[in-house]
């Protein structure tokens, strides 16, 4: 049996990435791999797959990254994989996958060079620039001109492959049956207007500022709910600078498992990103049949109809 090392650095369900790690196990098993997940830390057993946990280095944070990508190595040498899959924490591996632009992110957010970088954005160039890879895989076309741009990656090199959704989840049926089921769920009633901002969280970079000082611009009698779903605690400073009244509209969750829900209490999505490289709530929503307010540069919105 062939052997797949899929290595990342922490696993959590609750964010794309996580859900892209678990779709990938099942592909490989089906086609007859046996798969080991490498990493540090994880929320969840994945079915059908090993899971090795290399220990935490506590060297500050870029060495720490640069100590477990060292330590991936020797689980690799020591194991003999016919492939091997890296999602950005490692400089060694057959397929690269990139989820984050960290530079381009800072200078979209920020309006200026990230200087010095930060230990992410650090570990990346070297790994992008240095490391040793047959192919990377981009979640965009956003994504792949980037790469071009920025790091001078050949183009033959670079193949660009959306990430999967779960259409059992996500689509126009689910979403009708689990409008209200959301709605009970959280106290809003069948007649209300209901907007959001749903996300795992980095509230800056999904643009939180945008979608506040928009909500100052509405009448503050409008009827309408606010739906924002997040995890991150600058959101509660954004909801103290509201009115009263418009305070009292919005409603706040950590992220779940399951956020069709979420989304399918929604009448309509807005997702003010400065800079997203993908963007799986776009793509979900947008399967569901939620209507969506993007901001420009966001790779899922090459796939919004």
């Amino acid at each position: 049996m062939k052997k797949v090392a899929i290595v990342l650095r922490n696993l959590n369900t609750k964010s794309g990435l996580g859900q892209i790690i678990l779709h990938q196990v099942r592909e490989f098993r089906r086609d007859g791999y046996s798969v080991d997940i490498v990493l540090q830390t994880t929320n969840i057993e994945v079915d059908d797959a090993n899971i090795i946990k290399i220990r935490k280095f506590p060297f500050g944070k870029y060495l720490s990254r640069y100590r477990f990508a060292k330590s991936v190595e020797r689980v690799v040498e020591k194991n003999g994989y016919d492939l091997v899959i890296g999602h950005g924490d490692i400089f060694k591996q057959d397929i690269l996958y990139i989820h984050n632009l960290i530079e381009r992110a800072y200078f979209e957010i920020n309006g200026e060079n990230m200087t010095p970088l930060s230990p992410v954005a650090k570990l990346h160039r070297n790994i992008l620039e240095n490391g040793e890879y047959q192919k990377i895989v981009a979640n965009s076309n956003l994504m792949r001109d980037e790469l071009i741009e920025s790091f001078n990656i050949p183009p033959e090199k670079i193949e660009v492959s959306y990430p999967p959704y779960d259409k059992a989840r996500f689509n126009p049926e689910n979403r009708m049956r689990l409008r209200q089921v959301g709605r009970d769920e959280l106290g809003i009633s069948q007649n209300d207007r209901v907007v959001g901002l749903v996300t795992s969280g980095d509230f800056k970079k999904r643009g939180v500022d945008r979608f506040f000082k928009a909500l100052k611009m509405v009448d503050p009698d409008f009827d309408f709910k606010v739906l924002i779903v997040g995890k991150d605690k600058t959101i509660f400073r954004y909801i103290d600078s509201l009115q009263p009244n418009l305070k009292s509209k919005i409603i706040y969750r950590e992220p779940i498992f399951d956020v069709e829900k979420y989304l399918s209490v929604l009448d309509l999505l807005i997702y003010p990103a400065y800079f997203e490289e993908f963007g799986m709530v776009v793509q979900e929503a947008n399967a569901l049949g939620v209507p969506i307010f993007l901001t420009p540069n966001i790779g899922a919105s090459e796939l919004v109809k």
